[in-house]
């Protein structure tokens, strides 16, 4: 999947893993960044204020 198909991600809400209280609850993307090869949606959390990312996959 190229960049286009990762940016459509943004708005949507996912499931991320908080670090935090160790769950995973829904949040929406804030922002799609690329590591490396890999792709991440980034997300704040509502609960903590602490900062969610989920691997999306390698382009």
């Amino acid at each position: 999947m190229g960049k286009k198909n990762f940016e459509n991600m943004i708005g949507k809400n996912l499931t991320f893993y908080c670090v935090k209280c160790r769950h995973k609850h829904p949040s929406k993307v804030e922002k799609v960044v690329k590591k490396g090869k890999a792709w991440f949606a980034v997300s704040t959390c509502e609960k903590h204020g602490n900062t969610l990312w989920k691997i999306l996959g390698r382009a």
